[in-house]
């Protein structure tokens, strides 16, 4: 009972922290650019092109739900609500747990109990896959077409990546002499479950990771044009592949990566010519759209179903 008891009180201390870290972040940035600023801007936006981003999040959903779809047909045979409900409790999920980690339980706990543990890792797989495609199209992005965040790119990024790597390299180093036999049991599972999975499955997640990441960057570019004009509309999409790059690079420290999209938006205005405050505005609407409701719709689903 204290166990159970010390683990409730860990997740409310964490989740307590990780929104106090979004309070404190998106408040600096509100102070940094003006309420004011962000109102007015907010009442000239048009409103038009605000919901023809907001029609972009049923495609989506349904990208997300094809990717899990394609992983959950290696475990079992599955009814399509259900895999479409569980694309809804782990958004939920996800948003109130650190780092996200509720995102993999959130989805396994619609299917067989007796197999959440291969739904948890094929769940972790897919957002690794999704990460890597961010990082690798935001890195070779950055890289070859702006010049003017190369330092940026040298002092942070990179260390980061770097560090990942190294990361990767240490665990293939435990497998292969075996130095946390408990560690390396777990290890095995996943590897041995991921290796399950088909080569044309895999070039079929990668390339629905690909128009994942691309819509998200176009409702953001969207979103943008709707705050500053269509006029710049490469410059938006620009912008957006360094953002959501910027954002997956940085671990989500905080609720649903909240201040960190939005410093990242408005860290590259000064790059790509809109206004500080028209990215702040376009990335809490972002979030709005893609994680909030989602994420309201995961609750109803959950309570329903529990």
């Amino acid at each position: 009972m204290k166990f159970n008891n010390l683990k409730i009180n860990k997740k409310i201390l964490l989740n307590s922290l990780k929104f106090t870290l979004s309070v404190l972040i998106i408040s600096y940035l509100v102070n940094y650019l003006s309420i004011n600023s962000i109102y007015i801007s907010f009442q000239n936006a048009d409103k038009l092109i605000i919901l023809f981003a907001f029609l972009l999040l049923p495609i989506n959903i349904f990208l997300q739900y094809k990717r899990w779809a394609l992983l959950c047909l290696t475990v079992e045979s599955n009814n399509k609500i259900n895999i479409a409900k569980s694309i809804f409790l782990g958004i939920a999920a996800g948003l109130i747990t650190p780092l996200k980690a509720g995102e993999f339980l959130g989805r396994a706990f619609i299917f067989d109990s007796k197999k959440i543990k291969e739904y948890i890792i094929l769940s972790i797989y897919d957002r690794l896959i999704s990460m890597l495609v961010t990082v690798l199209i935001g890195f070779v992005f950055a890289l070859l077409t702006f010049s003017k965040i190369t330092k940026l790119i040298a002092y942070y990024y990179i260390p980061i990546l770097s560090i990942i790597a190294i990361l990767g390299i240490l665990i293939l180093f435990m497998l292969k002499y075996k130095i946390f036999p408990s560690v390396n049991n777990r290890l095995n599972q996943i590897i041995y479950r991921v290796r399950s999975i088909s080569i044309t499955v895999n070039i079929k997640l990668i390339f629905l990771a690909i128009l994942f990441f691309f819509t998200y960057v176009f409702q953001f570019a969207l979103l943008l044009a709707a705050f500053n004009g269509i006029s710049k509309v490469f410059s938006y999409l620009s912008a957006g592949v360094l953002v959501f790059f910027t954002n997956t690079v940085i671990p989500p420290i905080t609720l649903g990566e909240l201040g960190i999209r939005e410093g990242a938006a408005v860290y590259y205005s000064q790059y790509f010519n809109y206004i500080a405050q028209t990215g702040f505005n376009a990335s809490i609407m972002l979030f709005t759209i893609n994680i909030i409701v989602p994420a309201i719709l995961g609750l109803i689903i959950y309570l329903r179903e529990k």
